[in-house]
């Protein structure tokens, strides 16, 4: 051991030493403070039974009762600010501290922020709502990257009962309709996305797909002209366009 090691183990003892005096005295001078309370209240113990059959001061009530009506200010947060980090050998400071008072000016603010986030309980219930119909598409997307896509259909139809104005919801069980080859499902839910969500990109394509499916080509060709009209480097829908083109100019010819 060399002697930076050894000067570091001796300032470490005396360090531990100090905090255990610390330590000491505290227990020390808890339990004078104890024994002090206890006989102050021994000795006050015959004088407050003798002021149990004195009648009240005169306008003590009324005092009281005007106490009460003077404005509240909010010191929920300004004594929770003064509230210190208590060493945990000062026992005269946790002998002080009044636990009960702490938790329940926490609760208050919880509380009070609680229901203040929210002017009625129709907003937080939409709000809740939207929340579960995010968890529901999450759930969906999922359930598709796997394949298993009647469960993901399942959560999306959740999903749009817990918010009908999300346009992405009926759009991504239309994709997931037409991995089962359901058409006329998918060209309806793309159809309820759109009326949604004029300018859904994916929802235009989608339902292209789901009408050259049906073999509704000229629907479909309107469709891919619009992903087009909204994002006109789109390459698939280009070729889409090209595709019906030829298919339909040659059932034309014959």
């Amino acid at each position: 051991m060399d002697a930076k090691q050894l000067i570091d183990m001796q300032r470490q003892m005396r360090e531990n030493q100090q905090d255990m005096q610390d330590f000491v005295k505290g227990l020390d001078q808890w339990e004078t403070d104890v024994k002090r309370k206890d006989s102050t209240l021994k000795s006050s113990k015959a004088s407050d039974l003798d002021k149990k059959n004195l009648p009240p001061v005169r306008n003590s009530l009324h005092k009281k009762k005007f106490q009460k009506k003077k404005p509240t200010t909010d010191k929920t947060s300004k004594s929770s600010a003064t509230y210190k980090k208590i060493s945990g050998f000062d026992f005269r400071a946790w002998d002080k501290f009044d636990v009960d008072k702490a938790c329940k000016e926490i609760d208050d603010k919880d509380d009070t922020k609680s229901s203040s986030e929210y002017e009625t309980d129709e907003e937080w219930e939409e709000t809740r709502k939207k929340q579960q119909a995010n968890v529901e598409k999450d759930n969906g997307n999922r359930f598709f990257k796997d394949g298993q896509y009647d469960n993901a259909i399942a959560c999306y139809t959740t999903g749009m009962q817990c918010d009908p104005t999300n346009a992405i919801l009926p759009a991504n069980r239309a994709m997931s309709l037409l991995k089962q080859n359901k058409h006329a499902a998918a060209e309806v839910d793309c159809t309820t996305a759109l009326t949604l969500d004029p300018t859904y990109i994916k929802a235009y394509s989608r339902r292209g797909t789901a009408r050259l499916g049906l073999a509704k080509l000229p629907e479909a060709r309107q469709d891919f002209q619009q992903v087009l009209k909204l994002e006109p480097k789109n390459k698939q829908a280009q070729i889409e366009i090209e595709n019906i083109d030829r298919v339909y100019y040659k059932s034309l010819s014959d």
